[in-house]
């Protein structure tokens, strides 16, 4: 009986070793079988259903500084605008590097506007942001003009940054323009006045005329008024016909006498061209007096040219007795030159 018992239990055991065996051989297989579990590789980065690749770190080979490689540059530029805005960041030299980045805004203005509004954004060089500035004026005026004059406005007081307003005055509407100028300081005002009155008068020059009477007498402003008192009494162009009368009109408001009579003396000189005998019976209209000679100075002036003699007519009725010689003698002067013309051609000898 102990002996049967016996048999059994080993006979029990042999079956449990076995299926032990069995079990191990076939963890062996599926673990053979079956891959690490790892995580799977992150999906590259894609916009609209294209991949977009990490571009290399490049750097702006040195030779295309060099004025023959000025087109490789901007191609170059083209290719790699990120990696040219780091750069020019970067540079000790900053002149070179605001010439580089006006290069770079006319090369890519276009193609990378997004770029270079991110860049204007970060810009920590009031030089480099006025000329950012500049290269996205026209797309900023369109999209969002109130961010453009909040820009232009942020962008300091230095050379750049003035040429940057002015360049931005030019792009405006009429009534933007106004308002513009109304937040300049006045000599800021003054200066891009200076600029832009002419084109300012063509289209208003009552309003031109009122800001101009605003100014302190700057060097500027007695230059913004003479421009705008010729385009308006002379005509700027063909699509601007002259109005002399109401440009003289316009003058005699101006209260401040010096600048009053030097729009006299401006206008009278742009009348007397296309119509003297009118401009003629304007002047003889004015009370004797400093505004009468100054307006008879500029008719002077425009007479001794072509017309010499009836130059020092006028001269001599002008009642300051320096001004009055002054213009004569000019008129003189341009009398005898006018003779020695007339026999140099009749001669043939100088």
């Amino acid at each position: 009986m102990d002996t049967t018992c016996h048999s059994w239990w080993k006979i029990a055991g042999g079956i449990g070793l076995a299926a032990l065996a069995a079990g191990i051989v076939v963890c062996i297989r599926l673990a053979a079988a079956t891959p690490l579990a790892v995580p799977p590789p992150a999906a590259p980065a894609t916009r609209d259903g294209v991949v977009e690749r990490t571009p290399e770190p490049a750097e702006m080979p040195r030779d295309l500084l060099l004025p023959e490689k000025n087109a490789a540059l901007v191609r170059w530029m083209e290719e790699h605008p990120d990696q040219m805005m780091d750069g020019i960041d970067r540079m000790e030299d900053r002149e070179q590097a605001a010439a580089l980045a006006k290069v770079l805004v006319e090369a890519v203005g276009g193609m990378h506007y997004d770029l270079l509004l991110d860049w204007l954004a970060r810009q920590k060089d009031p030089k480099l942001a006025a000329l950012v500035f500049r290269g996205l004026i026209p797309r900023l005026i369109r999209e969002n003009p109130d961010q453009c004059i909040s820009i232009a406005f942020a962008l300091g007081h230095g050379e750049e940054a003035r040429l940057a307003r002015d360049e931005f005055f030019f792009a405006l509407p009429l009534e933007q323009r106004v308002r513009l100028v109304k937040r300049l300081g006045p000599e800021e005002r003054a200066w891009l006045l200076s600029r832009r009155a002419t084109g300012f008068g063509e289209r208003a020059p009552e309003l031109c005329l009122e800001m101009i009477r605003e100014l302190p007498e700057f060097g500027h402003t007695r230059e913004a008024l003479a421009k705008l008192v010729k385009a308006w009494a002379g005509g700027a162009n063909v699509y601007h016909l002259a109005d002399p009368m109401s440009a003289v009109r316009g003058v005699m408001t101006i209260e401040n006498a010096e600048m009053r009579r030097q729009g006299l003396r401006v206008a009278t000189f742009e009348w007397s061209g296309p119509d003297p005998d009118l401009a003629a019976a304007w002047v003889n209209k004015l009370p004797a007096g400093p505004d009468r000679d100054a307006a008879i100075e500029g008719m002077v002036k425009r007479f001794s040219a072509d017309h010499p003699e009836r130059a020092q007519e006028w001269a001599a009725a002008i009642t300051d007795e320096t001004l009055r010689r002054k213009a004569s003698e000019e008129a003189a002067q341009k009398k005898t030159s006018a003779k020695d013309k007339e026999k140099e051609k009749e001669t043939g000898k100088p």
